[in-house]
């Protein structure tokens, strides 16, 4: 009875994040500026229009000192191949850069990138793109060719049948009942285990990754973006919140370290500077911050199940 209760409020759960994921989508502001006018990729994600950076909302393509960044901004090339492109625009990024909706030839562009498997749909902004992306990765499009789509597990749980039985025989099924209950209660404690184990290693790699380069590439921030949201479903609130701030710092060193490329020596380097290191700091104490915070969620007895 108690696995059946626990299938059914995961359940609910799933059914409850699809509904607010629809909810968020990002919509144009009523007063949005418009950007027209020719336009060149540079990079996977990014335009330049009238000597400007225009950002794709919704969108992140791997960086160009990445083997798949050249590949990136080539396919969007193509897809602008010489078209006029009208931009929306959705927000602005803390550099007061425009993020914007854009299209060529009425096709929208952060679209067609996902859908074409040469950028990641961004949900830590948008879940707008999301079945895009999933899509492109059931087809095997772009990037996605390498990879592999694993099954879903599934789970079998215990029918429990009612019927008119002599006192005897209902006794052993019901001690046959219980027993089948006890193992497909510790197979789900085994299998959130395997899931938050799952969502730790992700989130481990990434801190070594980014302590080791001193930086975090957008393919970093998308793999923590995307385990934060699995996370809502297998860890406590508290969780999803760290996850988040893990994520804000690897942002601020990622945009830390593209400022300090064109920003010459001055106070504002100084300032940059500080705030990598700063950033940096902090991920790197994550070494130890993420098995402390992990640590209470891996517990297989009766008590560290809930």
């Amino acid at each position: 009875m108690a696995s059946r209760i626990v299938g059914i409020i995961l359940g609910a759960a799933v059914l409850l994040m699809a509904t607010i994921g629809d909810s968020a989508k990002a919509a144009p502001k009523d007063d949005a500026a418009k950007i027209e006018g020719p336009a060149r990729a540079i990079d996977g994600d990014t335009l330049l229009m009238d000597g400007k950076r225009v950002r794709l909302f919704g969108v992140d393509a791997p960086e160009m000192k990445d083997s798949r960044g050249p590949i990136a901004r080539g396919a969007l090339d193509e897809l602008i191949a010489g078209a006029p492109v009208t931009c929306e625009e959705v927000d602005r990024d803390r550099h007061g850069r425009a993020v914007a909706r854009c299209r060529a030839d009425g096709r929208d562009l952060g679209e067609a990138m996902i859908d074409g498997g040469h950028a990641f749909a961004y949900r830590i902004f948008t879940a707008e793109y999301d079945a895009t992306e999933t899509a492109a990765r059931k087809a095997g499009r772009g990037f996605w060719a390498r990879a592999s789509i694993d099954a879903p597990r599934q789970r079998y749980w215990v029918d429990y049948l009612s019927a008119l039985l002599t006192p005897m025989i209902a006794f052993v099924l019901a001690v046959i009942a219980y027993w089948q209950w006890r193992v497909n209660h510790r197979r789900l404690m085994i299998e959130m285990f395997e899931k938050r184990y799952a969502i730790y290693e992700v989130a481990r790699d990434a801190i070594k990754d980014a302590v080791s380069k001193g930086d975090a590439s957008d393919e970093i921030q998308h793999d923590v973006a995307v385990v934060r949201g699995e996370s809502r479903f297998f860890f406590k609130s508290d969780f999803y919140d760290y996850l988040g701030e893990l994520l804000e710092n690897m942002t601020e060193l990622w945009e830390c370290n593209l400022s300090l490329r064109s920003t010459p020596e001055g106070d504002d380097r100084k300032e940059l500077v500080a705030r990598r290191r700063e950033a940096l700091d902090w991920i790197r104490a994550q070494n130890k911050g993420l098995i402390d915070r992990v640590m209470p969620y891996m517990d297989l007895t009766e008590r560290g199940s809930d």
